[in-house]
């Protein structure tokens, strides 16, 4: 008898808590665009000392463009995940990633393949398309990487490569292709139960702990008059750590595989679809150490001053062994990517909101950083590198502009759109099965 009235008084307390509307928080309210931009800045920056010298710019020991292609891996990985939760729907998922990965890019090959590539090759346009191969180049279009065009950049420190970054292209389409996999190993987007889902019976009422007795911890279990049973929300945690657990099992692996590619395997080259597997894999494991982040128990450790303190530590530790700096790479860099997106009442969470020419700099930078070091070369000039990556910004932000406004924009209108007729659709049949 004293448990049921002690039942009856902690369902009591669950319906004054329920009752209490809490704030929910902006999704948006983060620096995830300002971090995209400044990785997008570093690997353009990196791009440019390569192709002028072919020598990287370093942020301690590391290539300064790797740094900021694992950083756009590592804010993918959450990004995309979140996405794939809001509408774990593989069709509409797959049309949501093509149409923002696809179009500007089928864009871009094809300007390289019609437009520049005639007008830059020695061959000159009739030369250029009397080639064997000319047309090799438009492979990029179902994401094979093909680097070389016909009389194309031959005076270059790198000859014959034209857009030399589209080898991440393939490894990003197989992140997307990952996601719902790794979704589902980690148990991601499980539909939760409720408390619709306890015995509506009468004498099933919510019954909690010795400290929630006193009326200050959530009920854990059901009281059904014999036995106590797991409560909704004690299930809903059970299975949210469970979760959490696998995803940590499985990031540590890949972290430990990285690690050994690095210190054991650092020369080795395998190739697959036109793409380097190894350095490749570098990049899936940044994406999946983004992944692990969309659970609130890695969020929780997230601090903007730790993450400080961790970067010195990679400076310091830059003469040490391959494998400690690499580890604590791995460490330090997703945690201060991660601590800096979600720092409290953040500074940049309106940047970018209404124009993001990140992708168009990934997709038209490199290009013209080759043409304007391919012009110094060509009329024997050399300017400094400050000179020579203002010069290469310029059409590089323009091209991004025109890109952003006359590709990316009309193709998500259309993702909209298309995605608005199949729920509609959706709806439709469902109201037809409900009126049999």
């Amino acid at each position: 008898m004293q448990q049921k009235e002690r039942a009856n008084r902690a369902e009591g307390s669950i319906r004054r808590r329920s009752s209490v509307q809490k704030p929910v928080p902006d999704a948006r309210d983060n620096n995830f665009n300002i971090i995209r931009l400044i990785a997008s800045i570093f690997v353009f920056a990196g791009h440019m000392e390569m192709i002028r010298s072919g020598t990287p710019l370093l942020f301690s020991i590391h290539s300064l463009h790797e740094m900021g292609v694992w950083m756009l891996f590592l804010i993918s990985g959450y990004l995309i995940t979140k996405s794939w939760l809001s509408d774990p729907h593989p069709l509409r998922f797959a049309i949501r990633r093509f149409f923002r990965l696809w179009p500007p890019f089928a864009v871009m090959v094809l300007i390289m393949v019609f437009v520049t590539g005639p007008l830059l090759s020695d061959n000159g346009v009739q030369g250029y398309f009397q080639s064997s191969w000319w047309y090799l180049y438009l492979m990029n279009l179902r994401f094979y990487p093909v680097y070389a065009q016909p009389g194309v950049f031959t005076n270059m420190i790198e000859a014959y490569v034209t857009n030399g970054s589209l080898w991440t292209m393939p490894v990003e389409t197989f992140a997307y292709v990952v996601t719902p996999i790794l979704a589902c190993v980690y148990g991601l987007g499980r539909k939760k139960r409720t408390a619709g889902a306890l015995p509506a019976s009468g004498a099933s009422v919510a019954v909690v702990d010795a400290s929630a007795q006193a009326g200050s911890a959530e009920p854990t279990e059901a009281w059904n008059g014999r036995k106590p049973v797991k409560s909704p929300e004690s299930a809903e945690l059970n299975r949210s750590n469970r979760s959490f657990h696998i995803a940590a099992f499985v990031t540590a692996a890949a972290i430990a595989f990285d690690l050994y590619l690095r210190v054991c395997k650092a020369d080795a080259v395998v190739v697959f679809y036109g793409t380097e597997l190894i350095p490749a894999y570098h990049l899936i494991t940044m994406y999946i150490i983004g992944v692990f982040f969309t659970f609130e128990q890695a969020k929780k450790y997230l601090n903007i001053q730790v993450a400080f303190v961790g970067m010195c530590l990679l400076i310091v530790f830059e003469s040490s062994g391959v494998f400690l700096q690499y580890f604590l790479l791995l460490m330090v860099l997703p945690y201060t990517v991660f601590s800096f997106a979600f720092a409290p009442n953040a500074a940049f969470s309106r940047f970018g909101r209404k124009i993001d020419l990140t992708y168009g700099i990934y997709l038209y930078g490199f290009f013209f950083q080759q043409l304007v070091v391919y012009w110094q070369n060509k009329h024997g000039v050399t300017y400094p590198y400050t000179k020579t990556l203002l010069l290469s910004a310029i059409p590089t932000l323009l091209a991004a502009l025109l890109s952003f406004y006359l590709v990316e924009k009309p193709a998500q209108r259309l993702c909209r759109a298309i995605l608005k007729r199949m729920r509609e659709g959706e709806e439709r049949r469902k109201a037809e099965r409900r009126g049999r």
